[in-house]
């Protein structure tokens, strides 16, 4: 828990009120201990939760809690009685198949693919498009037909890590009007299991975006090598030897791919408590962790304690700080909203939306402290872990950049890793 203890007064005293004495923010910022913050932790990242899922049961236990810790510290709502802001998501969680006469292909068994197809059905002619380069894929007639694609370095990885450009040979299919592409992967198996990872939680949009949701194109399916065997089996050809064959050969091959989109509507949370400002009331300093994360997936919950049951506890634990202080006449010079965001797993969601739909003025609030992952320590820094890694400290104020530096020598001497605080 030591990490904790020591980057959490790091914020609050960087926020204090510069005309506080130091022993008055040191006072205060003791009062941060890990035995408050392992009760926050345990709660938020047990398995009751399930894993805080946006718009899951879980999320909407860690809200009634964050709002009630809220409440008992004596947080004012942000309106009236409200402490929660409440926005509407559309969840998503695409599947599919291929039938090929009596046999069909699953969704992450025998196929996978990465974007939502919507509820739909697409018949037509296997046609075999090389390794699906440019030129295979606009100087064949393939348009109205299903490109097969064969070529071991479609969909596998790079030595750096990535993926080869799969959204290019789409572009040109595309072009020449195939209806979709199959494209065989030698590393179908390894690639699945990361895909399943991603893919297995369902997706959301905030449903004020639906109507403006990118068509994703035409479907992309990689498919094992088992899958393909079978079909180019009934036409008499050997997959090992189809690169052999001329782009461009029909295979004499109907298939039926059937999406499905999986939409549903659901809602989610941001929950905030204010402390009100005592000689700048009308200018705004946002403390935010997320308090989701990804849930279960069969029987596995994703627990999330690092990410971000950390910074959610590190949240509710300064906001009790702040507030004591507040209490005994030590109140900060300007309002602090401490929010708990939703949806960050999702895309930023809560937060996109709060910034679309703010409270506060945004002219009038001056910075936002976020709290991620503090939870862990990595290889770069063992065996001591006194660090933090500040990420955008002067991208937007080299004011706040050098209030964090002076703040860290006077009090917590931390190591500043600026590793991250990089535009890329």
């Amino acid at each position: 828990m030591r990490r904790y203890v020591i980057f959490v007064p790091l914020l609050l005293v960087a926020i204090a009120t510069s005309a506080q004495k130091d022993s008055v923010a040191t006072r205060f910022a003791g009062m941060i201990t890990p035995e408050e913050l392992r009760e926050h932790l345990e709660y938020l990242a047990s398995d009751e939760l399930a894993g805080r899922e946006t718009a899951t049961d879980g999320q909407r236990m860690a809200a009634a809690y964050i709002e009630e810790h809220f409440r008992q510290l004596g947080l004012s709502a942000y309106e009236g009685d409200k402490y929660q802001q409440a926005f509407d998501v559309i969840s998503k969680k695409p599947s599919g198949s291929v039938v090929f006469q009596d046999t069909r292909y699953n969704f992450m068994e025998d196929l996978y693919f990465y974007e939502s197809y919507g509820d739909t059905s697409i018949t037509g002619e296997l046609v075999f498009a090389g390794s699906g380069n440019r030129k295979a894929l606009t100087n064949t007639d393939l348009a109205g037909k299903i490109a097969l694609v064969f070529d071991d370095t479609v969909g596998s990885l790079k030595p750096d890590g990535t993926s080869s450009d799969w959204k290019y040979i789409r572009r040109y299919g595309t072009k020449n009007g195939v209806q979709a592409i199959l494209v065989v992967t030698p590393e179908f198996e390894s690639k699945k299991q990361i895909v399943e990872y991603y893919l297995g939680f369902s997706q959301m949009i905030l449903k004020e975006d639906a109507s403006e949701e990118e068509d994703p194109g035409i479907p992309f399916l990689f498919i094992s090598r088992k899958m393909g065997e079978e079909l180019v089996s009934s036409s008499g050809i050997k997959l090992k030897k189809l690169h052999k064959a001329d782009v461009g050969d029909e295979l004499d091959i109907e298939i039926t791919m059937d999406f499905t989109s999986g939409k549903g509507d659901l809602s989610s949370t941001n929950v905030l408590g204010v402390l009100p400002g005592t000689t700048h009331p009308d200018d705004y300093l946002f403390i935010t962790a997320h308090y989701d994360h990804l849930g279960t997936k069969g029987k596995l919950t994703f627990n999330g304690a690092d990410d971000d049951g950390s910074g959610t506890s590190a949240l509710l634990t300064m906001a009790s700080a702040f507030k004591k202080a507040s209490d005994e006449g030590h109140g900060p010079a300007r309002t602090i909203v401490f929010m708990a965001v939703s949806g960050e797993e999702k895309g930023l969601l809560g937060s996109d939306y709060y910034t679309r739909h703010p409270i506060f003025p945004l002219e009038n609030t001056i910075a936002d402290l976020n709290v991620d992952m503090i939870g862990r320590i990595d290889e770069e820094h063992t065996p001591d872990s006194n660090y933090v890694y500040l990420i955008g400290s002067d991208r937007l104020s080299t004011e706040l950049h050098e209030i964090s530096e002076q703040v860290n020598d006077t009090y917590t001497q931390l190591d500043l890793d600026y590793t991250y605080n990089d535009p890329d």
